[in-house]
């Protein structure tokens, strides 16, 4: 141990040791601090481990300084030619952080305090089960460092034995135990699985014996299926090759049927005198209708707007109004003609013409009188009485005075009196005139109006005129054009109402259908050209083949009936291999089961030998164990107390009781009680045990701790602890003591002094 550094530990806030080789003696009064510088080694290093709970005496907690929550521990180790650094962090909260890291020459080699405990013991040479070998042996706690002298010899067999694996041994042997019963009973299932397989063989020949007949009827079976299969095949080559000849003899019987329709339809069309260099004659009679019919359209509204405006006038026969007001507005062409005409009843339109004459001559007599002049003259005269007659109202016996109030001359009353009166009389004769005057512009205005509404009527009148004379246009180029058409059919046209016009749409229109018919069929005809013709009638092919399919069903439905029998069988079949295959799998288990059986038999009598003779804490393991350590003990123990130049030494016995020997006076050895030593000699004997059992238990640590050895010792046996220090100190590479006692400076190869300073421990080199 080179170096241990403390912060924030028990007492210390910072606090370093250096260690050197040989003697390092801590000294410090009681409750200075000592015993937490190796503590705080112990925790760092062999703390790590959970069985290190044993050899450090305080918990983690209990560790960190008063008023911190958090306290480090650094220590160097030098083992095997390399520095080792272990630093070891006291937190108690659930931090992840690693709480402890192992450094070999500067190297992290290890981190996280299971890690470094492995490889801490490893480099030890210690197992992590067996921390107590530690306290036993290198590390000496305040007032233990005698535990394993003052115990009673059956105890000290106990804890030796237990130091040194004997419980090992006792758990192996529970351990064997177990795989003990699992053999016997793996043996006894071998004994019942070999009845079992018997079992099962006999039957897996049943089931082979089932499956060598199923696989023969499956084998005849398949045979049957494949000839009916092959019969099928045959029948459905058969029935396609009459399918098509009785197609081909239906094509036969079609393209007769065809050929017949065809005929028809050419005869039709030949007898339609319409061809389709027609059709354009046909669509321009029918354009010149349309036209005529919409022309006759706008002649009949216009004369009905025109009659509608005669109308009471007394100028047209009421009862012929009333007919051209009356005409329906779905007349057929010969009856629009007719009512309007162009055709027969030529009186009828004379006495309309005569109707609208009378009209044009009134319009005429209105417009030579100069009712626009008249009217402007009144209308000026109106506007002057007025004026007038608003001067003389103003001029009342209350606004006159003693003057005129036009010219400013002097005036008597009775002179204004009467200028009153006159002025009065000029205002009622000033009315007179204006009343006559608005009746004469009443009458000119009612003879306006009349002259609008004649020129309304004229108006109504010329539009009618124009529109009959574009009908006619239109029916004459009408009847020119149907005449040209009725002559194709070899007619003389009269009337309007004779032109063919409707039987040539419906003759072009059924010539049209005839002749998509007529490539429909000869598509058809094209469509039915045979490669053979057949030589059987179509009902003797139907007949065949009717016979043959019935053939191909009964056919089918054997194959069907077969192949669902073999399918059958062949589950069957499967299923029966697949039992065979299990039972033989499930066999061949068996066998292999009942041969490893065989090989556990051999074990069973071995491991029976060692749970019952070798294994446990009595067996002849233990016993031999015992034996070489008591021996070894024994042997260490004299060796040490010879180096250390005792005059006794100790012998122990099988229950590893302790006897001390001295030489006689006399000659012979002589018996003690180790309690007949002295408090230093069994202190140096308990140091001997120690060192000796470390040796015995080959523990590879070449140092030792002494917590207080000398405690409870007087100055006599503290001084021979004192002298056999430095003894020890020549057969270890380094030993630590813990005193209060300053005897050991003048010994110590490095002297390290504690004390305290209020709650703070420091450390001192002395």
């Amino acid at each position: 141990m080179k170096r241990v550094e403390l912060y924030n530990v028990m007492s210390y806030d910072r606090g370093a040791v250096e260690f050197t080789k040989g003697i390092n003696a801590i000294v410090g009064a009681n409750g200075s601090g000592k015993s937490t510088i190796v503590d705080a080694l112990l925790l760092a290093t062999i703390g790590t481990c959970k069985k290190g709970e044993e050899v450090v005496r305080n918990t983690l907690a209990s560790m960190i300084r008063a008023g911190e929550s958090r306290g480090e521990v650094r220590v160097w180790l030098e083992m095997r030619g390399k520095e080792y650094r272990v630093e070891r962090v006291l937190d108690t909260s659930r931090s992840l952080q690693p709480k402890a890291k192992l450094y070999e020459d500067g190297k992290l080699v290890a981190e996280g305090e299971e890690e470094v405990c492995n490889r801490l013991t490893q480099l030890l040479g210690i197992r992590k089960d067996n921390m107590a070998v530690l306290t036993a042996t290198m590390i000496s706690r305040q007032g233990h460092l005698a535990d394993i002298v003052e115990l009673a010899p059956s105890k000290r067999k106990e804890v030796v034995l237990e130091l040194a694996g004997l419980r090992r041994l006792e758990e192996l042997r529970e351990s064997l135990r177990k795989e003990l019963n699992d053999l016997e009973s793996a043996v006894n299932r071998a004994e019942e699985r070999a009845k079992e397989m018997a079992k099962k063989k006999r039957e897996m020949a049943e089931e082979e014996k089932r499956l060598k007949e199923e696989e023969q009827r499956l084998h005849l079976l398949e045979e049957e299926a494949r000839r009916a299969q092959q019969e099928l095949e045959e029948l459905r080559k058969r029935v396609e090759e009459l399918e098509r000849a009785v197609e081909l003899a239906r094509k036969r019987e079609e393209k007769r049927s065809v050929e017949r329709e065809l005929g028809e339809v050419l005869a039709k069309i030949s007898s339609i005198p319409l061809g389709p260099e027609h059709k354009e004659l046909v669509e321009k009679v029918e354009r010149a209708r349309n036209e005529l019919e919409f022309s006759l359209g706008l002649l009949q509204k216009a004369e009905k707007e025109a009659a509608e405006a005669l109308r009471g006038k007394g100028i047209v026969r009421e009862e012929l109004l009333q007919q051209v007001l009356g005409r329906g507005k779905s007349l057929g062409l010969r009856e629009l003609l007719r009512a309007l005409w162009l055709e027969d009843d030529r009186g009828w339109e004379s006495a309309w013409l005569e109707g609208a004459r009378r009209v044009e001559e009134a319009l005429q007599r209105l417009q030579q009188d100069a009712l626009a002049e008249v009217e402007k003259d009144l209308s000026r005269r109106l506007g002057e009485l007025s004026a007038e007659k608003k001067l003389l109202s103003a001029l009342t016996p209350a606004v006159l005075t003693d003057r005129c109030p036009l010219c400013g001359s002097p005036l008597s009353p009775e002179r204004a009196h009467r200028i009153a009166e006159e002025k009065r009389e000029r205002v009622r004769k000033i009315e007179e005139e204006m009343a006559a005057l608005e009746r004469e512009l009443k009458r000119i205005s009612a003879e306006k109006e009349k002259r609008a509404e004649r020129e309304e009527i004229a108006r109504k009148l010329a539009r009618a005129r124009e529109e009959r004379e574009r009908a006619r246009e239109k029916l004459a180029a009408f009847m020119s054009s149907c005449s040209e058409l009725a002559a194709l059919y070899g007619l003389e046209l009269a009337r309007a109402s004779d032109c063919p016009l409707e039987r040539a749409k419906g003759e072009l229109k059924e010539r049209e259908k005839l002749e998509v018919k007529r490539e429909e069929l000869e598509k058809r005809l094209r469509e039915l050209a045979l490669p053979e013709e057949p030589s059987r009638s179509l009902a003797e092919l139907e007949k065949e083949l009717k016979e043959e399919r019935a053939r191909k069903g009964e056919a089918e439905k054997r194959v069907l009936e077969t192949a669902k029998e073999a399918g059958k069988l062949r589950g069957s079949v499967e299923r029966l291999r697949e039992r065979v295959k299990a039972l033989s799998a499930e066999i061949s288990q068996m066998e292999a089961e009942i041969l490893a059986a065989e090989g556990k038999r051999e074990l069973l009598k071995v491991v029976s030998v060692l749970v019952d003779d070798v294994l446990g804490k009595d067996g002849l393991l233990a016993r031999e164990l015992t034996r070489e350590l008591r021996g070894a003990l024994e042997s260490h123990v004299n060796e040490i107390l010879r180096v250390l130049g005792r005059d006794f030494w100790v012998s122990v016995s099988e229950e590893f009781d302790i006897v001390v020997i001295r030489s006689g006076a006399r000659g012979g050895d002589v018996k003690l009680d180790v309690r007949s030593l002295s408090g230093g000699e069994r202190t140096m004997l308990a140091i001997a045990i120690r060192l000796g059992l470390a040796r015995a238990l080959r523990v590879p640590i070449d140092a030792m701790i002494l917590d207080e050895p000398t405690e409870f010792l007087d100055e006599e046996a503290r001084e021979k602890i004192f002298e056999i220090i430095p003894r020890l100190a020549g057969s270890l590479q380094q030993i630590i003591v813990i005193t209060h006692d300053e005897e050991v400076e003048e010994r110590a190869d490095r002297v390290i002094r504690v004390s305290k300073a209020g709650t703070r421990s420091v450390v001192e080199l002395g």
